[in-house]
């Protein structure tokens, strides 16, 4: 329900159609929170792969608007819903906790994503940016120097999606 206010209030209607569709789906209790949102969801029946297809796209567009929180919702509802083990949402949902200083995170789902896919640079990069984010700079050397043998041609740094923001107050 969290995500799909959030795809709603940045204007994602489909994608918050499809959010509310899949809470209610995963939980029926959920419909009267959903109807309190002047919205009712029409395809109860609709997989979980579909709804977190749909979660993903709506985090990748919450990322585009630069609305990182909405973002981390939406990967973390995909990924209960079945991207577990796609490295790639693991690393998109660590670039967003980045842009929001949310280091800790942010090592824990790059090192999630190099788990599940050892031989993709960017979740290397992405354990480099946040141990800098946290001042341990000879660990981001080594997640950096790792992710830079794998793929000489690219730059690791050039994959970061920050320069050094502020954490946000909480």
């Amino acid at each position: 329900v969290r995500v799909g206010t959030a795809c709603l209030e940045i204007g994602l209607h489909q994608q918050a159609k499809s959010a509310f569709d899949a809470a209610t789906t995963l939980d029926p209790s959920h419909q009267a929170a959903i109807q309190g949102k002047g919205l009712t969801a029409l395809k109860l029946g609709e997989p979980a792969g579909e709804a977190s297809l749909q979660l993903v796209e709506c985090a990748r567009r919450g990322m585009e608007a630069q609305d990182f929180d909405a973002a981390i919702q939406a990967y973390s509802a995909a990924l209960e819903l079945g991207h577990k083990a796609d490295p790639k949402v693991w690393s998109n949902r660590s670039a967003a906790c980045l842009r929001l200083g949310r280091w800790e995170q942010a090592l824990s789902d790059g090192r999630r994503a190099v788990e599940l896919d050892p031989n993709w640079p960017r979740g290397y990069s992405r354990c480099g940016a946040a141990c800098e984010g946290m001042g341990e700079f000879e660990a981001a050397y080594w997640w950096y120097t790792k992710a830079r043998l794998m793929d000489p041609l690219s730059n690791p740094m050039n994959c970061l999606l920050y320069t050094s923001p502020s954490p946000r107050d909480s």
